[in-house]
């Protein structure tokens, strides 16, 4: 192992992009070996609940007991566990009598949110497609046997709508056996805190290794307005309308105003004929 790899300099830059890559955001994952481990998790949590959840490196809760739904001692039944922290990702556990089963579903407030279609070949190989007017298909969620992925623009727009922050949780472990060091190495225990992100840093000897650890959360904010994906867009197409004293196109919008109610308005049988003979292009 490389010296890089045993200070985690690659998943400190995964810390500072949020774990975001190319529009898309790890929101689980699992790995491990004789020589590292790694998982990622998700939450979402109010944002009244943001800056006592920046005080400590903890998670609010581990994969297999997010707490949704509890029942508790006088069998009295909430929602979530906890007032505030809202799971994003649910594990699923089933034993049967001939196999066991396991895989995650997603909020289904997500799900209905965007009005989401689901297809794939089985629950730890599918995806989540948001479809527009058109009937186009975008992807928004990614699952996979050891990783689960959302894109970003979806999320952010979840988040704003609900005035919450979602949170990435991640835990990585890496060890090498003492005499294969060939550089020095001091003991750290501290705990690094930035705007978007707090981790407890661990370098110690353990056995006849040494263990590098880090432990934290990722936060992702809400956006600064509120947007709604089905709304109308701002910008209105313009058309030519005819032409000036110069011989230049004149153009006119056709946004809504009080002065345009009792306008006509007429269009080139060419024109619409266009629309109307090729459909699956306009």
């Amino acid at each position: 192992m490389k010296k890089e790899s045993f200070f985690f300099e690659d998943k400190l830059k995964d810390i500072n992009a949020k774990f975001t890559k190319d529009g898309w955001v790890t929101i689980y994952d699992s790995s491990s070996n004789e020589n590292e481990s790694s998982l990622i998790y998700c939450c979402l949590v109010d944002k009244d609940k943001k800056e006592e959840s920046k005080k400590n490196n903890s998670w609010h809760f581990h994969i297999g007991s997010e707490g949704k739904p509890s029942v508790w001692g006088d069998n009295s039944y909430t929602t979530n566990a906890e007032t505030g922290i809202k799971p994003f990702l649910v594990q699923r556990n089933f034993s049967l009598s001939d196999r066991y089963e396991s895989f995650f579903d997603v909020s289904e407030e997500f799900i209905l949110y965007f009005n989401l279609y689901e297809n794939g070949d089985n629950k730890q190989n599918r995806k989540y497609y948001y479809i527009d007017d058109l009937g186009n298909l975008d992807e928004v969620l990614i699952f996979e046997p050891k990783r689960i992925r959302v894109k970003l623009k979806y999320l952010k727009e979840y988040i704003t709508i609900r005035e919450m922050y979602f949170i990435v949780k991640y835990s990585f472990d890496r060890f090498i056996k003492a005499d294969k060091i060939d550089w020095e190495i001091n003991s750290e225990d501290e705990v690094i805190s930035e705007d978007h992100y707090i981790y407890h840093r661990i370098i110690r000897p353990l056995d006849n290794r040494m263990q590098s650890a880090v432990l934290g959360k990722v936060f992702i904010e809400p956006n600064t307005h509120k947007k709604y994906h089905q709304d109308l867009s701002d910008d209105y197409e313009t058309f030519s309308i005819g032409y000036d004293e110069n011989g230049d196109e004149l153009f006119e919008s056709c946004e809504k105003t009080n002065e345009k109610y009792f306008k006509l308005t007429y269009f080139k049988k060419e024109v619409l004929n266009k629309y109307y003979n090729e459909p699956q292009k306009y």
